[in-house]
């Protein structure tokens, strides 16, 4: 692994200075770097269309006439297996500070940012500063890890160069975080380290918390003799969608559906949204976001919109992608297997909601149509929203899937079940706070959103 102790110049980094007031306070008070790592992504097997079988049986059949005196030159070429991609990541390492006791355990926290339009790890940079300037009043040592997802930033460096990235999918991202939470780890107790993780604390917005709760799963908090890696014993997970979201399954969420959507999105549609979104300098990609994903258009400061043009447009746009497989409904399979994993275990799920609880409207065609009304039984209603309602913010650029806006501690306004209400009897119920903002907290409210961190964590 590569690193470089200086400040990023990625647009994507969070540690990247611009006029934001917000991103720099506090940040002298923290070692923080930027390093370089690689993954390589295991590709599925392809399927081939009876056509293209027929096409490559007649072929590799001329082929061996043409070479049968010759062994080697009977040989077809192999389709690469893997596909390898270089990608940043930033380290904010916060010592325990001088004049508090030291409480002797070093807390990982894991930030996955959201998948959208532009959005990389750049999200994070306000609320990295609030943890900052908020550290001094815990006496405990964090290494927050703030890494570019698959087809996001800086991970659209394929070293393979080609020019369409694979579907990505939950065990995809799940497999790049776990790896590179391995390498922090060996990083922090080797010579030189200062000191290891004893747990991670994995945050993930909206439509990403499959991610974390399969990392979840990955690294489950047990009694176990191997204890060389540092077991995941916080979630917390904002903006949480809708029950139905995580307990969905092959039978509601097609593999092959979502395959056939993102070849479709990964043509001329899909090119002439990411045209349409970065057009004008992304004149599409501030107004949609003001009106479905921050309660207040001030709060979205003037480094959004050139932050997601700018990260949209690198590496010739190929951070499309990975945008295209979340529109595509691939991290919609479902985390009953998680769940299930993680029953009755030490692991806290904390929730953090926004104080704007409007529904997010934005509707995209490519999700499954919303079915007509039964005009036999027009008291047929159900208090879950249509499966096109579940892609909320899928085409803006920090998308936030279905979004469960009940508030329960209202009784009289909660008519479904929601998922901390699963989470608590699946024996890993947490607490639950409200801040301020809508849809995109850690960026509309960086400072609610580290204290709720930090309360988590470490009590009031």
């Amino acid at each position: 692994m590569d690193s470089d102790d200086t400040t990023a110049t990625s647009i994507s980094s969070i540690l990247a200075t611009n006029n934001d007031k917000n991103q720099t306070r506090g940040m002298v008070a923290a070692r923080y770097l930027t390093q370089s790592t690689s993954f390589s992504l295991e590709l599925p097997p392809l399927t081939t269309s009876s056509r293209r079988k027929a096409w490559n049986s007649l072929k590799k059949k001329i082929l061996s006439r043409r070479n049968r005196n010759n062994e080697s030159g009977s040989a077809t070429s192999v389709a690469t297996t893997t596909l390898g991609f270089d990608y940043d990541y930033d380290i904010i390492d916060l010592p325990v500070g001088t004049d508090l006791p030291a409480s002797g355990k070093t807390t990982g926290i894991m930030l996955i940012h959201p998948i959208g339009v532009g959005i990389a790890r750049w999200y994070y940079q306000r609320l990295v500063s609030s943890l900052v300037a908020r550290h001094a009043r815990i006496g405990a040592r964090l290494v927050i890890v703030v890494p570019d997802l698959l087809g996001s930033g800086s991970a659209c460096n394929a070293t393979a160069g080609t020019q369409k990235f694979p579907l990505f999918n939950i065990s995809d991202w799940t497999d790049q975080l776990e790896a590179l939470m391995s390498t922090v780890e060996i990083a922090t107790t080797s010579d030189g380290g200062s000191g290891k993780i004893d747990h991670w604390c994995v945050i993930a917005n909206g439509g990403c918390s499959p991610i974390a709760l399969k990392l979840a799963q990955r690294k489950k908090l047990v009694e176990r003799t191997d204890m060389s890696e540092a077991p995941v014993s916080n979630l917390i997970l904002s903006s949480v969608p809708r029950l139905s979201f995580f307990l969905k399954n092959e039978t509601t969420n097609d593999p092959a559906k979502v395959a056939k959507s993102y070849r479709t999105l990964s043509g001329v549609p899909g090119n002439l949204f990411w045209w349409y979104s970065c057009r004008n300098d992304g004149a599409f990609i501030q107004t949609f976001s003001e009106k479905n994903l921050i309660a207040d258009p001030k709060n979205l400061g003037p480094n959004w919109r050139p932050n997601c043009c700018e990260t949209a447009l690198s590496f010739d746009g190929k951070g499309k992608y990975a945008t295209f497989s979340f529109l595509a409904g691939t991290l919609q399979d479902g985390c009953l297997p998680s769940l299930e994993t993680v029953k009755d275990t030490p692991l806290k799920i904390d929730i953090i909601k926004g104080v704007d609880v409007r529904r997010n409207r934005a509707k995209s065609w490519f999700w499954q149509k919303p079915k007509k009304k039964d005009e036999k039984n027009p008291r047929n209603t159900n208090h879950e929203k249509p499966e096109a309602d579940q892609a909320s913010g899928a085409t803006a650029a920090t998308p936030a899937s279905d979004t469960d806006t009940s508030n329960t501690d209202d009784p009289t306004n909660k008519n479904y079940e929601t998922f901390r209400d699963y989470a608590e009897k699946n024996g890993n119920g947490g607490r639950e706070l409200v801040i301020g903002g809508r849809i995109s907290l850690a960026h509309e409210d960086p400072e609610g959103y580290a204290d709720a961190i930090l309360q988590f964590l470490f009590g009031p």
